[in-house]
């Protein structure tokens, strides 16, 4: 019972010093590049530092191409550099002071690199996959409509390109089909 008390309390302690939402954005549907952007939420007081994602980016089969990483609440860049973990690359961000008591740090982390998760089916159409444990958006790229997803998905349309909400948070992995269309 004291073993199951403690694992429960450190969970709960993990979920509250961390959040994280995630897009992705499929950049090139043919070289298979893809774009994830985590907006994550660190109220480990205290720390100066993250690694994002704690095991690498699993997506990712080229070097990790950094956007950008931007503390949100202030708009301000932060220095980070890209490092190995288990399965693949992480990004270390260095904060510019430590996280205050009761305070936290809202940092969106952009990163692309080529994928093995874009892919064709015998029918033509494009296969998009990711696995994830957040709630998601997938922006598919310009002139691609969905026919097929493994999740209950909000679909909506904004600057052009079709987007799929998937707003059920938990380990999933997401696979949209799609049909390029004539622009």
């Amino acid at each position: 019972m004291k073993k199951i008390t403690i694992t429960l309390f450190f969970l709960v302690s993990i979920s509250l010093h961390l959040f994280a939402d995630v897009t992705i954005r499929i950049i090139d549907a043919t070289k298979k590049i893809m774009r994830v952007t985590y907006t994550y939420t660190d109220s480990d007081a205290g720390a100066n530092t993250l690694v994002f994602p704690t095991d690498g980016f699993p997506f990712a089969n080229s070097p990790l191409k950094v956007i950008s990483v931007i503390e949100k609440n202030t708009e301000q860049d932060l220095e980070y550099q890209v490092v190995e973990r288990r399965n693949g690359q992480s990004v270390k961000v260095y904060y510019t002071s430590p996280i205050p008591n009761g305070g936290n740090y809202t940092i969106e982390i952009t990163a692309e690199a080529k994928t093995d998760n874009i892919s064709v089916d015998s029918q033509g159409r494009f296969v998009f996959t990711y696995e994830t444990g957040s709630k998601a958006f997938f922006v598919l790229p310009q002139g691609h409509a969905v026919v097929y997803s493994n999740y209950p998905v909000l679909i909506y349309e904004r600057k052009g390109s079709t987007v799929c909400h998937v707003r059920e948070s938990g380990r999933k992995k997401l696979m949209f089909k799609t049909r390029a269309f004539n622009q």
